[in-house]
């Protein structure tokens, strides 16, 4: 198998318990996976950042933020 797979596939696995077991926050599990795969070259630093450009992510975040 190829190696971006098997990072892909570990990190979905991490994010998918992540999110069962509710330890860690959501919005910190998103980050951490994006970052690993960053980190490891699956994708690149601009592709891994680049929704946070979109001015529907803002303003998503924006709502989150009034909604307390």
């Amino acid at each position: 198998m190829n190696t971006q797979l098997i990072i892909t596939l570990a990190v979905l696995v991490f994010m998918a318990v992540s999110f069962m077991v509710r330890k860690i926050s959501f919005g910190l599990t998103g980050m951490i996976c994006m970052l690993a795969l960053a980190v490891t070259g699956v994708i690149d630093l601009n592709t891994a950042f680049s929704g946070f450009s979109n001015k529907t992510t803002i303003l998503v975040a924006i709502s989150f933020l009034l909604d307390g």
